[in-house]
């Protein structure tokens, strides 16, 4: 099902006002896990045993973390295919092509939001789940991992807040209110994130061999 010019417009005004309510919920959890990355890093291996262990809990966040981490990695490319292929059809002037293609990046925004909810929560239980693993070594890569996926959700978050605001500036241009400051704005403002995101996302990587 597909929206038109005014159907697009409320949902991604709507897309917008849940998206900021994410970040305000998420924001404190990230906030705290943090802390506690950094705290353990200092002093979490003068308490813990020596003996090697890691809680099955644990583990089974860290594999559906790693699986919601390359998902949402994968969404980013896609939507920035997406604004290529917006983009493009501007020039051409393909107005109904274009809303169609922001109505699906909507959706895909969607289910990229529900991925990152997930993955905060997989966070939240790793990170109250550290004291546990040992030796230090185990102790010390697990922090690390989890500080990674700290730092692309944040990064994530903020992506696609600004994608909501430029879809909605694409919009407007379709409708003759095209704002160049703004566009160049967001733009500049997405690449930001972009290069951020890949940055944690091959630290990323790096610490899952480690971890293994």
């Amino acid at each position: 099902m597909t929206l038109g010019h005014a159907g697009i417009t409320m949902a991604i005004k709507c897309e917008m006002k849940e998206f900021i309510e994410l970040i305000k919920t998420r924001s404190s959890k990230l906030f705290l896990i943090s802390a506690l990355v950094i705290i353990l890093i200092f002093f979490g291996s003068q308490f813990f045993p020596e003996s090697k262990f890691v809680p099955q809990v644990f583990s089974d966040s860290r594999e559906r973390g790693a699986v919601l981490t390359v998902e949402i990695v994968s969404f980013i490319n896609v939507s920035s295919r997406r604004l290529e292929e917006i983009a493009e059809l501007d020039e051409t002037r393909s107005i109904e092509k274009a809303f169609q293609v922001i109505n699906e990046t909507l959706e895909l925004n969607r289910g990229a939001r529900e991925k990152a909810t997930m993955l905060a929560n997989d966070l939240e239980v790793m990170a109250k789940n550290l004291q546990g693993i040992s030796p230090e070594y185990a102790h010390r890569a697990a922090t690390a991992f989890i500080g990674a996926q700290v730092s692309l959700l944040s990064h994530f978050v903020s992506y696609n807040y600004y994608l909501n605001q430029m879809l909605e500036a694409i919009r407007l241009n379709f409708l003759g209110e095209f704002k160049k400051e703004e566009v160049q704005r967001l733009v500049t403002l997405l690449n930001k994130e972009i290069m951020a995101i890949n940055t944690a996302n091959k630290d990323f990587a790096q610490l899952v061999t480690q971890f293994e």
